[in-house]
């Protein structure tokens, strides 16, 4: 990372923060119902590229999932209790670890076998599958 952009990461982070904390309390309050990307980015004013950068960290982190539902064409995100969010933090790296194996197998031509054997490692060292 440059200074300028070291900088600017340090400057922006306490404000990343405060909006995933924000996001975080609109979902709960509809735990049964969950929370769509509108909903939030009308009660919260937030712009949508702000939005789906934050959805995405809170979700990499098993803070909230979504169960590929949508309402009226969007996404619907509810709040991880909090004895699961370990199981799906796991869960949400192992579904980025398949992501980029599929990336290099289709890209770089990665053979079924290899992928295979990463795969096997991977849930050998952090249990998950």
């Amino acid at each position: 990372m440059t200074d300028a952009s070291n900088l600017a990461h340090q400057k922006i982070k306490p404000i990343s923060i405060s909006i995933r904390e924000n996001i975080l309390f609109e979902i709960r309050l509809k735990p049964f119902k969950g929370a769509t990307k509108h909903d939030l980015e009308i009660s919260l004013k937030l712009k949508h590229q702000t939005l789906t950068g934050q959805l995405s960290f809170l979700q990499d982190e098993g803070r909230i999932y979504n169960l590929n539902e949508s309402r009226h064409s969007c996404t619907v995100y509810y709040a991880t209790p909090e004895h699961r969010i370990e199981f799906f933090r796991k869960k949400q790296r192992f579904i980025k670890f398949q992501k980029y194996l599929n990336h290099g197998k289709k890209h770089f031509n990665l053979p079924d076998s290899t992928v295979d054997e990463l795969i096997a490692a991977y849930v050998k060292k952090h249990g998950v599958h």
